[in-house]
């Protein structure tokens, strides 16, 4: 005859000691003894918690990841817009560093949304194993990071560094500043 099952309230009682564990660190063998003695329950059922665990963790995640980076480009916003509005009451000779951090602000909120192409390589390359499989195309990673490379390779052979850009955008120096990345 098998245990008595329990009931949603435990069953939720029992995924939050799960994750608990999981922060704390504790190991699958450690989890797999400690629920065993807390709930009476083997190894298959354990099995299920963890995996609901980890699930539940990875969700919350990236759910944290994609409100942070929404909230990151709003703060970048928000003092790209100070930036200018300090540009409006400054002299013209006192301007630079103003144009320099609205310039430095515009780069890192572009980043987050990675909008150049090394940012977006990057991400790809992160994220490349995790889509092939969710496609069923695991098997094919190794080919698509020869064409990622071959991309790089073809950048290079055309005279192309990360800070140049492929739509051949010109750069000009901004009166006042050193640098030279700001388009026309």
């Amino acid at each position: 005859m098998s245990a008595p099952r329990c009931t949603n309230a435990e069953a939720e009682a029992r995924l939050t000691q799960t994750i608990d564990w999981l922060i704390r660190g504790y190991g699958r063998r450690d989890i797999l003894r400690m629920a065993s003695d807390a709930w009476g329950v083997g190894e298959r059922q354990i099995e299920n918690y963890l995996t609901r665990a980890y699930t539940y963790l990875r969700e919350e995640n990236e759910k944290e990841r994609e409100e942070l980076t929404a909230l990151g480009i709003a703060q970048r916003d928000h003092l790209y817009r100070l930036a200018l509005d300090t540009l409006d009451s400054l002299d013209p000779e006192d301007r630079a560093p103003f144009i320099s951090a609205a310039r430095a602000i515009l780069t890192d909120r572009d980043r987050l949304r990675a909008l150049y192409a090394t940012d977006r390589a990057s991400l790809a390359r992160a994220g490349l194993d995790k889509a092939l499989a969710e496609a069923g195309l695991a098997a094919s990673a190794e080919e698509l990071r020869a064409i990622l490379a071959a991309g790089a390779s073809s950048r290079a052979e055309r005279g192309l560094d990360d800070d140049t850009r492929d739509d051949g955008a010109e750069y000009v120096t901004i009166p006042g500043t050193d640098d030279t990345d700001d388009e026309v």
